[in-house]
């Protein structure tokens, strides 16, 4: 799309690539990256992570990315 994004998402899509709260949290971020540099590789691009809650003891982890047309969506 040629025109550039001025409205908020209708939708918001969240990706589960983590494998659940019953691994461990550095398994879960592992999954996350992952999934977060392939699709960067298919041309998303990376706005932000959580990793200063991890630093905080917050048991999530998760990415935020858009797409090339704008949209916004959350690895988890």
């Amino acid at each position: 799309m040629p025109d550039p994004k001025t409205v908020k998402n209708r939708l918001h899509i969240d990706i589960h690539a983590s494998g659940g709260r019953d691994l461990p949290i550095e398994t879960r971020k592992k999954r996350v990256d992952a999934e977060a540099r392939r699709l960067c590789d298919l041309g998303a691009t990376l706005l932000s992570d959580l990793s200063e809650a991890l630093e905080e003891g917050v048991d999530h982890y998760a990415v935020a990315l858009r797409d090339p047309e704008g949209n916004e969506f959350d690895i988890n």
